[in-house]
């Protein structure tokens, strides 16, 4: 063709150059958006096993509450030695 116009060699290299990048970030983009993927999808577990963790503390909690109103209605108040099962009531 006539009129045809060639590139110099760094007009070329200066373009080639311009589109790999352009492809690179194109794939940390899409690796990015992977991770961040992957990361929010254990956050979410993470966020599940901590209200399953929370719903078992306060059951835990009452049934501490149930049991201490229960032996305070039996023995009275004081405290207890885990280690050896003797309670000490309070004066």
């Amino acid at each position: 063709m006539e009129n045809e116009i060639k590139f110099t060699e760094d007009e070329l290299r200066d373009i080639k150059t311009i589109q790999d990048n352009g492809y690179t970030l194109v794939s940390e983009f899409g690796q990015l958006e992977i991770e961040r993927f992957v990361t929010n999808r254990k956050l979410q577990e993470l966020d599940q096993m901590r209200e399953k963790l929370e719903a078992q503390f306060f059951s835990i909690q009452e049934r501490e509450r149930v049991l201490v109103q229960s032996l305070n209605e039996k023995y009275g108040s004081g405290t207890v030695d885990i280690e050896s099962g003797v309670f000490i009531p309070n004066k």
